[in-house]
């Protein structure tokens, strides 16, 4: 696939899941206050998903360092989580607590697991991605693999059979030469 159209499909793929996440979050609020809000995560969710298939995933999932990438992709998650919740109250300091002026610790911490979900659900679905994209290329490895032996073992076995056959049949034809067949020239030709 050339590079544009792979440039073209991510852009497309992006601003399809701002516009869902836009009508999904929303909850009946000013669109152009959601727009820029759902924004912010759908960031969240690109830099969480690059990060992942670029960095994390390669580098310790793929040298079978399963513990360490996950520890690592939960603080990612996390800091990114509190990088979008902090833009998001930087940019809407009322938010959706409008006119209570003290929220508490527990509402925070459920609104930023709220906020954190999504971005979860990127980190996840693109580790299931590449460990289904990983599994797809080795399975097409293995058959390619099966098939070039196969093909071998055929190869082998002609070459075993091709001189038995010629060997077997001179030997034939020379049988029939010393009894003076009138089959020979026949079977020799």
């Amino acid at each position: 696939m050339p590079r544009f159209q792979i440039l073209l499909f991510h852009g497309l793929l992006w601003l399809g899941i701002l516009f869902t996440q836009t009508f999904l979050i929303g909850g009946g609020e000013n669109i152009f206050e959601t727009i820029p809000k759902s924004g912010i995560i759908v960031f969240g969710q690109i830099l969480l998903v690059y990060s992942n298939t670029q960095w994390l995933f390669p580098s310790f999932y793929l040298k079978k360092k399963h513990a360490i990438y996950l520890i690592l992709g939960l603080i990612l998650i996390l800091a990114v989580s509190y990088g979008v919740q902090e833009l998001i109250e930087y940019f809407y300091p009322r938010g959706r607590f409008r006119g209570i002026r003290k929220i508490s610790t527990l509402t925070r911490y459920w609104y930023f697991l709220g906020r954190s979900f999504p971005l979860f659900m990127a980190f996840l679905l693109s580790t299931i991605f590449q460990v289904t994209r990983l599994f797809a290329i080795k399975e097409k490895e293995s058959v390619q693999l099966r098939s070039e032996k196969l093909e071998t073992e055929l190869k082998f076995l002609k070459s075993q059979t091709n001189p038995h056959f010629l060997f077997n049949a001179l030997n034939n034809i020379y049988t029939l030469t010393l009894i003076k067949s009138d089959k020979a020239p026949d079977y020799l030709l």
